[in-house]
């Protein structure tokens, strides 16, 4: 079950005495497939398991993330407290905190879930010193997650990029489980043909805006699907 989120802004008063303890926690990717991912990360991330590219069938928008599991609700890579990759995403890394900005003034508030098992009262590392000033986590998350937006508007107008110049397709990764035909669909990849045809003004702007990295990651990435299945399969999936 996925955890309730309770996300509020991070109070000096009213958390005066929260601690959080040490260690990543994966409880917010309870029953999902999917792990949010940006450009930045994709050369990392490509050993672990599939990148692949979703759309937002509200807003029409896609996104990138990382595939978990083969079936839906399904997460066998960040499973139990157990890390079965060599990469953990800066989703997780940040996790239980976020941050909110507010358009008018751009001001940036550091929130956290305070329903999140990484909060206690009685152990870990307090948010705040005595005086009720921000511990060095605090700033440390701040910056973190400051920067993690930065990445994030970046995989958009990479992502805006790709959906420009028509390198998304949708398609299908096939796969057996049982021996039976299975296959998943409603992704999106990028084309090699596509990129192939591009002209050479999109071919320069690609070298420039410097996407060729995270483009030829993301298509080596595909091929993880085969560690997804050998994951699902040794935890009797």
């Amino acid at each position: 079950m996925t955890i309730e989120r309770n996300v509020v802004a991070l109070d000096s008063n009213e958390h005066r005495n929260l601690r959080i303890r040490p260690g990543f926690e994966f409880e917010h990717l309870d029953g999902q497939q999917l792990v949010p991912l940006t450009a930045g990360e994709f050369i990392h991330a490509a050993s672990s398991f599939p990148i692949i590219f979703v759309k937002d069938g509200a807003t029409g928008e896609f996104r990138a993330a990382g595939l978990l599991g083969v079936e839906e609700g399904e997460n066998v890579v960040f499973v139990d407290g157990q890390v079965n990759s060599t990469y953990i995403p800066l989703d997780i890394r940040r996790y239980p905190f976020y941050i909110a900005g507010n358009p008018d003034t751009g001001e940036m508030t550091l929130c956290i879930n305070q329903s999140s098992q990484k909060f206690s009262e009685e152990d870990g590392q307090p948010l705040f010193d005595e005086d009720g000033n921000p511990a060095e986590i605090v700033n440390s998350m701040r910056k973190f997650l400051s920067e993690y937006a930065r990445s994030e508007a970046e995989t958009r107008a990479f992502i805006e990029f790709l959906d420009k110049n028509d390198l998304l397709v949708q398609r299908e990764i096939n796969f057996k489980v049982d021996g039976k035909d299975r296959k998943i669909s409603g992704i999106f990849c990028i084309s090699e043909q596509a990129l192939r045809d591009l002209d050479e003004a999109s071919v320069l702007e690609m070298h420039q805006r410097n996407y060729f990295g995270a483009v030829y990651a993301h298509l080596v990435s595909l091929g993880q699907i085969g560690r997804i299945l050998e994951l699902k399969a040794r935890q009797g999936g």
